[in-house]
């Protein structure tokens, strides 16, 4: 017998002697949410967590696109629930009121009129009047208070079953949070209504321009007939061109009652006394009656079918095949849910095992859970040439296994393990736990019932898959394919209606003043310490070790990151999509995927410019199992059978989709410009340099990644000693000798005015950015200023893009800013970019590009505005501020960087002597002259550009497919 192989058995005998059902045991309690109910039975969830400096604060009610259905109205008031109140957000209700009353019984009339002259005449009334009301209107007051008393990451969002208010903020402002969160729903305005109706309009293009989301309404629209889940959150084109205030109206008197809405805050503060503060602010909120929502159950599918679903991507053949499924918490929800895992884990599962075994490009089983309606889905994608109705009789043997129960005691109790283990995982942090708990709120369910179904994972047994599996999988299925086209777009038109430019920048309405008076804590962010957040241990060489305990649970994430990536190498992309699909000299794919599983581990290989990481999680009692497993496949890595080729598919595939997605384009066309020929997508394998690689080019990179600077960064219980010592005995630690290296690009500057336009005939939106190379700015001090005018341009929603382009003049969905800025120890002296991004209508594009160009060139000055920037910096530092599965990573890359302590040290200071002085020097000397070397990028359809107009800001470049994409 070969001695390799002698080795190899003894070192599976160990692996496979663990206990399957190793235990996920929570080692404290931030698993525990305490449930009240105010006087006016509004709904409390706390959940204390004192692991990050922060407050996740969220008002949930239980109203959503399904209570309205296609007409757009949950949504609608999502935004509206921004603009304001009778006494916030204006400086004279009374007086504004009037032209507010005439505004929504014109909407109504609008509704009921279908001749267009009359439409006009009305929408120009309509104009008129939210001239006058403009007069009185606050613009983003509700945001700038937030920004003011601690708040970041503001935000909204609505789905069919409901809708949540939500934002971040600073703890020792808990009092105006609450405040201010409870004031908004008592008696809000629908002020600035035109300009948001129109906001709303161009996400609508947006979702439009997105061929999933269009394929993704035609199958719920197949699936649920005319029932409310339909239709899509956003409502028809035609209902969003006739709104009905009056009915919005009724819709929150209807919805936003106390007995029909939660609060979920989740994070660093104390329960036990916070009852009294919440019952004093939310309390006052009308209790309502409890309203009837309307149901809508998914319809049996009582027969076989198929429909054609239309997508533009070419050569590969895709097919859905849709079943009726449990909700999530119905009896069966727990099984099916177990059994869809023991199908598609993206592993070992089942299905997984086509896609590893070479017999299918892609193969996976899921299921969505709505309140009224569970769907369960297999989508399949043959390898090119292949044949759909093969892969599906392929896929369909696999189920009928799940269903007939011909699968292993030992498989069953891995993957149960393994879906307890993925369960667990959303619940280790502030954010991914509050987001649970707005969803489990959201479903109508409490806390304990949400906690029981995971630990009730433990108890599943294989009749209760088996049963789940043949009453869903065993009934009939509806069966999607793909058709490679189009749907045809709705058109809309913009209304050319005169912007509104409110008058009150700087104005401050009662409420306001009245929140002034409470007292305002100081700041004291929190920042870390390399020496107490993180155990720092120098593996010899240039290897260093971060190690950071998990106070939630025995659930460890280990980081390798190696300091060598795809600029120095390209074929490492070959490499990790290798490394991510290979066998070894001893497993299958099926084989090695299980061994991992069987630990209740996950490996996974990745590259970006920079750098090559191996992430491997797991449970700490089989840590030292996994590294030994991982070291044996590094060093034995091998090609299956298809291995090379079914990477080749993938690649193939892939580059012949991108270029039908604006935003890819849109990246592809940024990149091209910030950074020339080493933009990632043109500094990459082509489909055919992969396809000539051999076993033995793809995997010689690794030689010179293991032997580069290497960060290791640890989260779990167990100490840095056990956690090296295993290190060094399993995996090539010892080979990394070579020093840090900076692989980052610097940004170009252009000499010239440039205009780069990429034509998309089909393309409902017109997407452009600007780019300019900004000058090094090498110390804390320098770069405070140029901080402050990112932020106050195109941060939040008091921003001058915010408010100009989308708020004022309903140019756009999207309209922010970007930049790159270079660590201040090893790239001080490298430029930064700044840009803008914005995303229109067709039809409104160039009124918008010559609108963001003014903005760069005279920018508004706002005293309030530049308050609520500053104030929104410092907020930040402790909103960002990383949970514990993130430290060690960023002490790591600060450390790599040449900083020996946080990098935000003195940062808060420095921002509180800042001022707006400050930031319009840094405006006026880097951005406002800079036109001269500014550039404009364009991805739309041609035909809707004045390309003479845009000969007046720089020399026009028509691109290509080919200048953007390496293919």
């Amino acid at each position: 017998m070969n001695s390799n192989k002698t080795v190899l058995s003894a070192l599976y005998a160990v692996i496979f002697t663990v206990t399957v059902q190793a235990q996920i045991l929570p080692t404290a309690s931030p698993l525990q949410v305490s449930e009240h109910t105010l006087s006016n039975g509004m709904t409390v969830w706390l959940n204390e967590d004192h692991s990050q400096p922060k407050v996740y604060g969220a008002v949930v009610v239980n109203a959503g696109a399904k209570d309205c259905p296609n007409t757009g109205i949950a949504h609608y008031f999502e935004h509206i629930l921004f603009k304001g109140t009778e006494d916030m957000g204006t400086v004279d209700y009374a007086a504004e009121k009037p032209w507010l009353d005439s505004i929504s019984a014109c909407y109504d009339q609008l509704a009921l009129t279908r001749d267009a002259g009359e439409r006009t005449a009305l929408q120009r009334r309509i104009n008129l009047f939210s001239q006058r009301a403009g007069e009185y209107a606050i613009p983003n007051e509700f945001n700038r208070l937030i920004s003011l008393y601690g708040g970041s990451h503001l935000n909204a969002a609505t789905s069919w079953d409901y809708t949540y208010y939500h934002n971040t903020f600073t703890p020792q402002y808990m009092e105006q949070w609450c405040h201010l969160n409870s004031h908004r729903f008592i008696s809000p305005v629908f002020r600035l209504f035109q300009g948001e109706l129109e906001t709303v309009y161009e996400e609508k293009n947006m979702y439009a321009d997105d061929m999933l989301s269009v394929a993704g309404e035609h199958i719920l629209g197949e699936l649920f007939g005319t029932l409310p889940y339909a239709y899509p959150i956003i409502g028809s084109t035609e209902n969003l061109k006739n709104p009905r205030l009056s009915e919005m109206r009724d819709f929150y008197s209807k919805y936003y009652v106390g007995c029909n809405m939660g609060i979920v805050l989740c994070g660093d503060f104390q329960s036990d006394s916070i009852m009294p503060l919440l019952e004093r602010t939310f309390g006052r909120i009308p209790r309502g009656v409890p309203p009837i929502h309307v149901k809508s159950p998914l319809p049996d599918i009582t027969r076989e079918r198929t429909v054609e679903v239309k997508l533009p991507i070419p050569i590969v053949g895709i097919e859905i095949l849709a079943y009726k499924a449990p909700t999530e918490y119905e009896p069966d929800a727990n099984a099916l849910s177990l059994g869809i895992q023991m199908l598609y884990n993206g592993q070992a599962g089942m299905l997984d095992s086509l896609t590893n075994n070479g017999d299918m490009m892609m193969c996976l089983a899921l299921t969505e859970s709505l309140n009224d309606a569970g769907v369960a889905g297999v989508l399949m994608v043959p390898n090119l040439l292949g044949s759909l109705s093969k892969a599906e009789k392929t896929c369909l043997r696999q189920i009928k296994r799940l269903k007939t129960g011909d699968f292993s005691d030992r498989t069953f109790l891995i993957q149960r393990q393994e879906f307890y283990r993925e369960s667990c995982r959303p619940l280790e942090t502030i954010d991914d736990r509050a987001e649970c708990m707005v969803r489990v709120m959201g479903s109508g369910h409490t806390w304990q019932e949400y906690l029981d179904k995971i630990n009730g994972i433990n108890a599943l047994t294989r009749a209760d898959v088996t049963s789940a599996a043949k009453r869903y999988f065993g009934a009939p299925f509806v069966r999607f394919k793909k058709k490679k086209g189009d749907y045809p777009k709705d058109k809309v038109s913009q209304p050319g209606y005169t912007p509104i430019v409110p008058k009150n920048r700087n104005a401050e309405s009662p409420y306001a003043k009245e929140l002034s008076q409470f007292p305002v804590p100081a700041p004291n962010p929190r920042l870390i310490d390399f020496n107490s957040d993180a155990t720092i241990t120098p593996l010899g060489g240039a290897a260093t070790l971060y190690t950071v305990d998990n106070t939630v649970n025995n659930l460890f994430e280990l980081t390798i990151s190696y300091n060598r990536g795809l600029s120095a190498d390209r074929r490492l992309e070959a490499t990790c999509d290798f490394l991510n699909n290979a066998c070894t000299d001893s497993l299958t794919r099926q084989q090695f995927a299980s061994s991992m599983q069987e630990l209740g581990s996950d490996i996974t290989f990745s590259a970006d410019q920079s750098s090559f990481k191996i992430l491997i999680v797991g449970i700490d009692e089989n840590y030292d199992k996994t590294l030994r497993l991982a070291g044996h496949y590094l060093s034995h890595a091998k090609a299956s059978p298809t291995t090379l080729s079914q990477m080749y598919d993938g690649k193939k595939a892939s580059l012949k989709s991108e270029n039908k997605d604006n935003g890819e384009v849109m990246k592809a066309l940024r990149l091209r410009v910030m950074f020339g020929d080493k933009s990632t997508y043109l500094n990459r394998l082509t489909a055919n340099e992969m396809k000539k690689m051999r076993e033995q080019e793809i995997l010689e990179p690794l030689e010179q990644v293991t032997s580069s600077a290497c960060n290791i960064i640890y989260s779990g219980t167990l100490s840095a000693s056990d956690v090296s010592a295993s290190l060094m005995n399993n995996l090539p630690i010892s080979r990394s000798v070579e020093p840090y290296k900076d692989y980052e690009t610097d940004a170009l500057y252009y000499e010239e005015p440039t205009v780069f336009v990429y034509d998309m005939p089909k393309s409902r939106q017109t997407l452009f950015f600007t780019y300019e190379q900004q000058p090094a700015l090498p110390t804390l001090e320098s770069r405070v200023p140029f901080m402050l005018f990112k932020e106050y341009f195109g941060g939040g929603m008091s921003s001058v893009m915010f408010q100009e382009v989308r708020e004022f003049r309903s140019m756009a969905y999207s309209a922010g800013s970007f930049y790159t800025l270079r660590p201040r120890g090893i790239a001080a002296d490298a430029p930064l970019a700044f840009g803008t991004v914005t995303g229109t209508q067709g039809d409104k594009a160039m009124e918008a590009i010559a609108l963001v160009d003014s903005l760069l060139r005279d920018m508004p000055l706002s005293e309030g505005n530049f308050e609520a920037t500053r104030r929104s910096c410092i907020n930040s530092l402790n909103a960002n501020f990383p949970s514990f599965r993130d430290i060690g990573i960023r002490i790591a890359m600060l450390r790599s960087n040449g900083y020996d302590r946080d990098n935000n040290t003195g940062l808060a200071e420095l921002y509180e002597a800042a001022t707006m002085d400050d930031m319009k020097k840094y405006y006026e000397k880097n951005i406002r002259h800079n036109g001269n070397h500014r550039v404009l990028g364009i991805v739309g359809d041609k035909s809707r550009l004045d390309m003479t107009v845009l000969s007046h800001y720089g020399r026009v470049v028509l691109l290509h497919e080919s200048d953007i994409f390496r293919k």
